[in-house]
């Protein structure tokens, strides 16, 4: 006979804190590089040393592989060892109209894209952040080096590379939203076009039209959208949840904003409890919709709830709805059967 947890949840406002600075694996100007293919740049691809503005630095040939050689900053193994991320600072002056692609020795055929940097072309010098997770680096057979390469649509000035140790909770949030941030600038034109379903109306009893903020669940087969609207069956007070041992549930829910604009929603979870105290013994986490352009119908772009983010804070116009996910697992042996609430 199975096990079963029920399980309520409730949201709160949180905040997100800095940590300190992290240590220093690897640093060295672009200028100081050999004009190497197996050891340090390509000779096609880069300038000779210049002075840009009073910085040291080389120009990455417009349309050319920027591949950059580094030492391997982990011991005499393929990969560092799991859990070991790293974190590129690349300063740069951004002249790229689009994007910069960054790419990672991965041991695979290809390099693997990791991240996008710049793209504004406001001529500005700029540190860009590329995480570098453990199981997305390798080192180049039989050398104790591995590499990082830039392609760029425009010449790009790159002064220096630092290779530090990585802050896993800051990284993660800081690539996470850059990456909103270039893809929503990339899909800007597609976006004020892009199709919706029906917008829908509101459809509440007396006491929750006056609330401002309106919690509601749907089935994840049914979709929330930006226009989607809370109907009187949807709206909760609480996310209710019935699962066994090692297993996972989860659930869609959003948040509508009810006359008025909601500025800097971020949500998180209170501890689950039992009626006498007891922790529930599982993993909890919240993620943030995210909408972009997607083509599901025969080339015609909508607006779609597209990917799934750590959550993160948001701002939700009058009249207006967004999406969220939650996930709860269950450790076998160790959640204990009962109802808990957070």
């Amino acid at each position: 006979m199975n096990k079963t947890l029920a399980v309520i949840l409730s949201l709160v406002v949180i905040n997100l804190s800095a940590q300190a600075e992290e240590a220093t694996y690897f640093h060295k100007e672009i200028s100081n590089f050999s004009l190497d293919a197996d050891t340090g740049i390509q000779p096609d691809s880069w300038s000779e040393p210049l002075k840009i503005d009073g910085k040291s630095s080389r120009t990455l040939i417009a349309g050319k592989k920027g591949q950059i050689i580094l030492p391997i900053w982990w011991e005499n193994t393929d990969r560092p060892v799991p859990g070991n991320n790293a974190l590129a600072e690349i300063h740069f002056k951004d002249t790229a109209t689009n994007p910069v692609r960054v790419n990672l020795h991965a041991g695979l055929p290809n390099d693997v894209e990791i991240h996008r940097i710049g793209g504004l072309a406001d001529n500005k010098w700029k540190t860009a952040h590329i995480p570098i997770p453990w199981d997305q680096i390798i080192r180049i057979k039989d050398k104790q080096l591995t590499a990082i390469t830039l392609f760029s649509d425009t010449d790009l000035s790159v002064h220096s590379i630092r290779i530090k140790k990585a802050n896993e909770q800051i990284d993660e949030t800081r690539w996470a939203a850059e990456t909103r941030a270039w893809i929503a600038r990339a899909q800007k034109d597609k976006r004020a076009n892009a199709g919706m379903p029906p917008a829908q109306k509101p459809a509440l009893t007396e006491s929750t039209a006056q609330q401002q903020a309106i919690l509601y669940a749907r089935s994840m087969v049914n979709l929330v959208y930006p226009n989607s609207a809370p109907q009187s069956q949807d709206v909760i007070n609480a996310i209710e949840i019935q699962l066994a041992e090692n297993e996972m549930e989860g659930r869609q829910f959003a948040i509508y904003a009810n006359q008025k604009n909601l500025e800097n929603i971020t949500l998180s979870c209170s501890p689950l409890l039992d009626n006498t105290g007891n922790e529930l013994d599982a993993q909890l986490e919240l993620f943030t919709v995210e909408y972009a352009c997607a083509s599901p119908n025969k080339g015609k772009q909508t607006l779609y709830p597209q990917r799934l983010w750590p959550q993160y804070p948001i701002n939700i116009s009058s009249g207006q709805s967004h999406g969220y996910w939650l996930n709860l697992e269950t450790q076998r042996n160790k959640s204990k059967a009962g109802t808990y609430n957070g």
